[in-house]
C-alpha cells in the first residue's frame, strides 16, 4: 500500500526544535513521520515500535489534499508500516 523509498536512499531526518539535540537515526516512539501513497503524503505518530523493521502509529494527517479520509485510511487511524515505507521523521 505505502511508498518503499529506493533502495540504497535513506529516511530523511528533520529536527523540528533547534535545541532539541541530536536526534537519534533510527524512528523512535512518539516521532512523526511521512510516508506516502501516490503523490499523498500520510502524516503519522509512532505509537509503538513493534521490531527493527515494523512500526504502529496513528495517521493525524493527510497532505497536500487535507482530507479525513485517502483510499480508505482515516484520520486516528491506527496503522502498521515498514521501516522501508517511512520517506522523513521529526520529532
Amino acid at each position: 500500500m505505502f511508498l518503499k523509498r529506493t533502495p540504497g536512499v535513506g529516511i530523511i531526518y528533520a529536527d523540528s526544535y533547534p535545541n532539541a539535540g541530536k536526534m537519534k537515526n533510527t524512528p523512535q516512539k512518539g516521532n512523526s513521520v511521512i510516508l506516502k501513497i501516490d503523490k499523498e503524503n500520510i502524516l503519522v505518530k509512532i505509537e509503538e515500535i513493534l521490531s527493527n523493521e515494523t512500526f504502529k502509529g496513528k495517521i493525524y494527517g493527510f497532505e497536500p489534499s487535507f482530507s479525513e479520509e485517502f483510499k480508505g485510511l482515516k484520520l486516528e487511524e491506527s496503522i502498521e508500516f515498514q521501516e522501508v515505507n517511512i520517506i522523513s521523521c521529526g520529532e
